[in-house]
């Protein structure tokens, strides 16, 4: 269904159906999870029907706020009176969020057997609160709304996380993301009561000091860096991805880390571009030495879902390093390797959790042989593998490729360190897939069948998306040049961009 609706909405396009754009269409993710509430709140419907309420809820999301960013105009940033700030900047994230909610609902459905309508309606609220943290202009409305996430994400891996473990890392979840988020505190307050505004828009134009801008861009800098997560802010991230259920981690992994990068690049370095000349050489650093870290860790992790953790560290540290360049280009090659990292993440995650549902393990060593017991599990998993080892005709690899040349325009060095991530993912990956599917089969692992149609279409869209992003690289960057071009004019020359 959900290719379907895709489809439709693609040849609307093509034939020139524009959907309505305002702001209410906006909170339409919002309205839905408030409306599943009230559906088995008020109305009593039975729990066993909540997965597939919040399944339709979640496709009706898809269908009209997919539409509306398919149909938004390029080159225009358009801030709407209800201070939402719509362009090719954010819209990519609104899809991303509004087309994976869905696949999160579909692999809840065989897994989630407790509390199903508080889990769903958690889903999708979270769903809710990404879009609009995608779209909104206002510093501090962001910022609220980024702490949101939190507390839905801190439940759902404590109240359904498989193993006992997890409570413990739901709170080391809740500690990372909340005690980093205080030293952002300082910074809006100032804003509010000493600038008087906290709207990106206002802020761009605003001349701070340079002192303000290195000191601001550097409080910020912790929190968003615990989300997206580089090391050692990232010591969260391997425990509540192994202790969260399936669905979690594919939320996780796909949409939450992404808020992190998305910070830097609309507000952090368009409002405090002299913080970005001060903080650049350290933070490369940083990002160097967290890209190598994650790729080693990979290599060397016994459990599954630790290994892809592991991996997504790595991906989203080139994804930061794109974005230190303040380019254009650097920022464009960020953002479509978020978008590939989204599906490709959110595919592996699933992938794992299909294994784990017939064995009840994710040690790799159990496994063996699977490539004759599960033939397209091991066609989409493949797949899979190419896209997080930036594969040419992969989203990673367009993503990569534009973060690495506009890496390479100021530093050869740099360039050459990031791009190490390329060869170290083929190890781990390349090993991973050899692991699990060739080989001798191992005992146990053929005693269950096939994908169900429901795996089947949680993998075979994510193996979809991968593949297309692959050859979407030059429409995407004529389409967003002018905004990206907007976004970064404020971006000094000197460090991190070349004259």
């Amino acid at each position: 269904m959900g290719f379907i609706l895709v489809a439709t909405l693609v040849t609307a396009r093509y034939y020139g159906w524009t959907p309505p754009v305002g702001d209410l269409i906006w909170y339409l993710p919002l309205v839905g999870a408030l409306l599943f509430g009230l559906i088995f709140g008020l109305a009593g419907v039975g729990p066993t029907h909540a997965g597939g309420v919040a399944w339709w809820i979640s496709l009706a999301v898809l269908f009209i706020v997919g539409g509306t960013t398919l149909g938004a105009p390029t080159g225009v940033a358009l801030l709407t009176p209800g201070g939402l700030l719509l362009d090719l900047v954010g819209l990519p994230y609104v899809f991303l969020t509004v087309s994976l909610i869905p696949l999160v609902v579909l692999a809840s459905l065989d897994s989630i057997r407790k509390n199903q309508v508080t889990y769903y309606f958690w889903v999708l609220f979270l769903g809710g609160v990404l879009v609009l943290c995608f779209c909104v202009e206002n510093f501090l409305v962001f910022y609220v709304l980024f702490e949101i996430l939190g507390f839905p994400m801190f439940l759902l891996i404590g109240q359904h996380g498989p193993r006992s473990q997890r409570v413990g890392a739901a709170y080391k979840f809740f500690v990372y993301t909340f005690g980093g988020s205080a030293f952002i505190l300082p910074v809006l307050v100032y804003l509010q009561w000493g600038v008087g505004s906290t709207g990106v828009t206002f802020l761009q134009e605003y001349q701070f000091t340079p002192w303000e801008e290195a000191l601001f861009f550097g409080l910020c800098a912790v929190p968003f860096g615990v989300k997206i997560p580089l090391v050692p802010l990232h010591l969260w991230l391997p425990e509540a991805h192994v202790e969260a259920p399936t669905p979690i981690s594919m939320l996780l992994a796909g949409l939450l880390l992404k808020t992190g990068g998305y910070a830097f690049l609309r507000f952090l370095i368009p409002v405090f571009p002299y913080g970005l000349y001060v903080w650049g050489p350290f933070l490369t650093g940083v990002g160097i030495f967290s890209v190598l870290f994650g790729s080693l860790y990979a290599l060397v992790q016994v459990d599954m879902k630790r290994m892809i953790a592991y991996a997504s560290v790595a991906h989203m540290s080139v994804v930061f390093l794109g974005l230190l360049t303040g380019t254009p280009q650097g920022g464009q090659g960020a953002t479509y390797l978020m978008l590939a990292h989204g599906y490709t993440s959110a595919g592996l995650f699933g992938g794992i959790g299909v294994l784990y549902d017939r064995y009840h393990t994710r040690t790799i060593r159990y496994y063996g042989g699977l490539a004759a017991v599960m033939p397209l599990m091991g066609l989409c998993f493949f797949i899979l593998t190419l896209g997080n080892l930036s594969f040419p005709f992969t989203g990673g690899f367009t993503g990569e490729f534009m973060i690495l040349a506009a890496l390479g325009a100021h530093s050869l060095v740099v360039c050459f360190l990031a791009g190490g991530t390329v060869f170290l993912s083929l190890c781990y990956s390349v090993w991973l897939f050899n692991r699990l599917f060739y080989g001798a089969t191992s005992p146990g692992v053929d005693r269950h069948t096939e994908l169900t149609p429901v795996e089947w279409g949680v993998l075979g869209w994510c193996s979809v998306a991968t593949v297309g992003l692959g050859f979407g690289g030059a429409t995407f960057v004529g389409a967003t040049q002018e905004c990206y071009a907007q976004l970064f004019y404020s971006v000094l020359p000197g460090w991190p961009q070349s004259n």
